[in-house]
């Protein structure tokens, strides 16, 4: 029976948070000032909404990836990817190395390792391409005839659906030692995540989460 070993991207595999690491690059990289300017104008309602508890953090992290996702409109398929591979240059110091070296040593152990994330997938390609993940699971960016579409739909891979995208991978294989099997996670919204294994281990969890992590004895790291 094949072990499964589940990772969590922002503030799990990185100790940041990688979303706010990549409205820094449009400030940083060359030629996209206007896009970093045109994002916080447009973001502004929606955040205020979040803070004054109108929106729902779920909801407000989705507007601010598909409209971050916007501004990659009237672009080709490889200037989309230059940027995230410049991007990653900078994301990859940031490392968690302990997350890291549980990662390798599952590795040697035979697990599946799959990493699974709400970031886009091009920024996790150029990850895969350093961490030999046998699968990844990210957002999408849509994609026709080698440009940005924005009329296809925005599916933002998060908390539920990330178990679908998983349960996706592991049907691929006759069976599963859920018994065996490991996730690792930061936040609330990765739960579906934790509970589909029995040694879930929580990594510099949110307060919520660690409240759960101690109530029913799960690892913390």
């Amino acid at each position: 029976m094949k072990k499964v070993a589940i990772f969590d991207f922002d503030g799990t595999l990185y100790s940041i948070e990688t979303f706010t690491f990549l409205i820094q690059q449009l400030k940083k990289q060359k030629g996209y000032r206007l896009k970093y300017r045109e994002f916080n104008i447009r973001f502004f309602f929606p955040y205020l909404a979040f803070k004054l508890g109108f929106m729902k953090k779920s909801r407000m992290r989705n507007d601010a990836l598909k409209l971050f996702v916007s501004l990659f409109r009237n672009m080709n398929e490889q200037k989309i990817y230059e940027f995230f591979r410049v991007a990653y240059k900078d994301l990859k110091v940031h490392v968690n190395d302990a997350v890291f070296r549980e990662f390798q040593l599952l590795k040697e152990q035979g697990y599946i390792n799959i990493l699974v994330s709400g970031a886009v997938m091009p920024l996790l390609h150029f990850v895969k391409n350093d961490i030999p993940f046998d699968y990844v699971v990210g957002t999408e960016i849509p994609m026709k005839n080698g440009m940005y579409d924005s009329q296809q739909e925005f599916l933002y891979v998060q908390g539920a659906v990330k178990v679908e995208k998983l349960q996706e991978i592991i049907s691929k294989y006759e069976s599963i030692d859920w018994g065996s099997s490991v996730a690792f996670a930061d936040s609330l919204s990765d739960l579906p995540v934790l509970e589909t294994v029995a040694k879930p281990t929580c990594v510099k969890p949110e307060p919520e989460l660690r409240d759960i992590a101690l109530a029913r004895g799960w690892r913390i790291l």
